[in-house]
């Protein structure tokens, strides 16, 4: 992912749906659809456990590497501090957005750290 690249969705927003793309992986999907010219990417994941959702999001990152779009995660508050994503989609359901501002904004100094040197 190009770092600065933005917050702000791209005119073509895909979503990367572990459930829809199986048997492929998620982040074989995600590449797939950066490899389409798509720059700006969701990635939900509604039934992998944390542990290999985790460990699908870092295999997008890694797969991305230089890709100029931006990647969101779905839900997820605690996985887009974590790691170098462009942020979270919140549907009404989820997390209000006001508290996920709060959590952005306590955001530890190891976790700022771990995303700064996650690469």
């Amino acid at each position: 992912m190009t770092p600065g690249a933005g917050f702000r969705p791209g005119r073509i927003y895909a979503i990367a749906d572990a459930e829809a793309l199986a048997p492929r992986s998620l982040a074989e999907g995600a590449f797939i659809m950066a490899q389409a010219g798509i720059t700006t990417i969701q990635l939900r994941a509604k039934s992998l456990e944390d542990d290999v959702l985790f460990s699908e999001v870092e295999r997008c990152l890694r797969l991305l590497g230089d890709w100029p779009g931006t990647l969101w995660i779905d839900d997820r508050v605690d996985l887009a501090l974590l790691l170098p994503l462009a942020g979270v989609h919140l549907g009404r359901g989820d997390m209000p957005a006001a508290a996920a501002r709060l959590s952005a904004s306590r955001r530890s100094t190891s976790a700022v750290a771990r995303s700064a040197s996650w690469r």
